[in-house]
């Protein structure tokens, strides 16, 4: 059986992320979790989509802290040439992570 922190660990295999772009995501996902407890596949999902945000952002030359609703439209755009429902899960992530960074003031 999976720990429920394992996301963590997958956060980590990711040298690409600050640490405090890694605390970002791990908030995201356990506030995610707080709403709406979740299976650990899911939260393991939620931190390859938000680490899939964040590099999209990096690519584009833009830090987290510093992004920008025309930002995250950028990174849904990106989001074009995949199947249908992989398709709605990470528009829905693109969605809510910078809602909760406005909530939370990061």
């Amino acid at each position: 059986m999976k720990s429920p922190d394992v996301y963590k660990d997958h956060l980590l295999d990711t040298p690409d992320l600050s640490p405090e772009e890694r605390e970002i995501i791990t908030g995201y996902i356990q506030h995610r979790d707080n709403v709406s407890p979740t299976a650990t596949n899911t939260r393991i999902r939620q931190a390859a989509i938000c680490t899939w945000i964040v590099r999209k952002l990096h690519s584009s030359g833009v830090a987290v802290e510093g992004s920008t609703v025309h930002d995250f439209l950028t990174v849904a755009g990106a989001a074009n040439g995949m199947t249908k429902n992989s398709r709605q899960t990470y528009v829905f992530t693109v969605k809510s992570f910078p809602q909760y960074l406005h909530r939370f003031n990061h």
